[in-house]
């Protein structure tokens, strides 16, 4: 997650523009790749072709303050990126990130 979120996150610091979300640059990034990122399920990115810049910078995202509201204090939500090198036909899951949700 992106500064100056990580584990726990506070529901009450999350601001009115959301989450930001960080997925940093990976090995074997290009403008070939695609991107998906969701949170509990809910795409916050979809099936997003990387950009040149990304390919330097990394990829930034916000999962709306309304899908996180929508969360559970005190438990644990999911963070999932995948990417696909083959235009979308496989998809590979990085590590999930499971940071804790404080009110």
């Amino acid at each position: 997650l992106a500064a100056p979120f990580s584990d726990p996150v506070s529901s009450g610091a999350i601001p009115g523009t959301g989450l930001p979300i960080s997925q940093r640059k990976w090995a074997f990034i290009s403008t070939d790749c695609l991107i998906s990122i969701s949170v509990e399920g809910i795409g916050v990115l979809d099936k997003h072709r990387v950009t040149a810049a990304q390919t330097e910078a990394g990829v930034v995202v916000t999962a709306p303050k309304s899908l996180m509201s929508g969360l559970p204090v005190n438990q644990r939500f999911i963070v999932q990126t995948e990417v696909s090198f083959d235009d979308g036909a496989t998809w590979f899951s990085f590590v999930e990130l499971r940071p804790m949700l404080k009110p």
